[in-house]
């Protein structure tokens, strides 16, 4: 045992020997890949992409951990965009073993097969997705959120939402994952999302009081919760009062606001394939069970669906969408999924 832990020892020495720390952009010119992990801020990171595309080598792979912005406009001007891509982590990072690899019109095949290489050397799943406001689970986790937030408004409890999509299975609720991953963050990929979909993503009236409250998540004590010492959430009395809500009176039925949440990631993940923003059903499915807590014994949101029956699942979106607006109207894509009797014959946009 004692010879195993030298051994050990001895590994990571040779491990941290091959880390060479530097302040500013010393070091860049030997890199072969550079990875970009600034927060949200477009100019910030083009001003940043700029300095590295300027200083690394000219065939150095440039990657952005953006969580919202599109590749593309990261990379907007500069030189070789063949090799610019994303390579993003689910939130908070380390708590899922999926990365999108996000590929642009631009990137290189090559790029993207070295990049999903690596991801694999460090213990990933990568699943490559096409550039676009959300990637994929940005899209996905955000029609839940999204939808939360509806659900917040018409007086259902923080704890009451999440409790219920944990019941149904996913690891996490949407407004807790918010809180962890930090408010900042999720109103940013919000209104991302509600600028280029306005037609599902729209945002409740109170949304923008939300965001300048202060209120910053778990790391700042207060966002959809209040979070104490011992790192637990609990029911915040002030939300409601802050955000001007009223309590939902009526008992909550859990299957029902589960559901709810879950048909709205089923209407945008035909969406999602219909837009060729992942390849198959198959990889949307690994990608929600790996990096969106979805349960495996589901296998995803796409077999869920087709287990339920595609017409049924539509028949229950019209049916919401008539109590609670066009938001949740199946989408064309789906319709032309149940048409062709699944998710894996429709055929991706040109």
């Amino acid at each position: 045992a004692c010879c195993g832990a030298l051994a050990g020892v001895g590994v990571a020495r040779r491990r941290l020997a091959l880390l060479r720390p530097a302040v500013g952009w010393a070091g860049l010119e030997r890199c072969d890949l550079v990875i970009e992990s600034l927060p949200d801020d477009l100019e910030a990171k083009r001003r940043a992409m700029a300095e590295i595309a300027a200083r690394a080598p000219a065939d150095a792979i440039l990657a952005s951990t953006s969580a919202s912005l599109p590749i593309e406009e990261i990379a907007e001007g500069l030189p070789g965009r063949w090799r610019f891509l994303g390579l993003v982590f689910p939130q908070p990072v380390g708590t899922a073993p999926l990365v999108e690899v996000v590929r642009t019109r631009a990137t290189s095949a090559e790029v993207v097969a070295a990049v999903a290489a690596l991801a694999r050397d460090l213990g990933h799943t990568p699943v490559v997705v096409a550039d676009g406001p959300g990637f994929l689970l940005g899209r996905l986790l955000g029609a839940a959120t999204i939808e939360a937030l509806w659900l917040l408004d018409e007086g259902f409890a923080a704890g009451t939402i999440d409790e219920a999509l944990v019941a149904w299975g996913l690891a996490a609720g949407p407004l807790r994952r918010a809180d962890e991953t930090g408010l900042e963050a999720m109103a940013r990929l919000a209104r991302r999302l509600a600028a280029a979909f306005p037609d599902r993503f729209s945002l409740p009236p109170w949304f923008d009081a939300l965001a300048v409250s202060g209120r910053l998540g778990r790391r700042g004590g207060r966002g959809f919760y209040r979070w104490g010492e011992d790192g637990q959430p609990a029911q915040d009395a002030g939300l409601s009062d802050l955000l001007g809500l009223v309590p939902h009176r009526a008992a909550p039925e859990p299957g029902a606001l589960a559901e709810r949440l879950v048909l709205a990631m089923v209407n945008e993940a035909a969406r999602c394939l219909a837009e060729g923003v992942v390849a198959s059903p198959a990889e949307l499915d690994l990608a929600m069970v790996l990096g969106g807590g979805a349960p495996a014994e589901r296998g995803g949101l796409c077999r869920w669906a087709e287990n339920q029956g595609l017409d049924r699942v539509i028949a229950k979106l019209r049916g919401l969408a008539g109590v609670h607006g066009p938001r949740l109207e199946p989408s064309s894509a789906l319709l032309a999924a149940a048409a062709r009797q699944g998710f894996a014959a429709v055929p991706p946009c040109a």
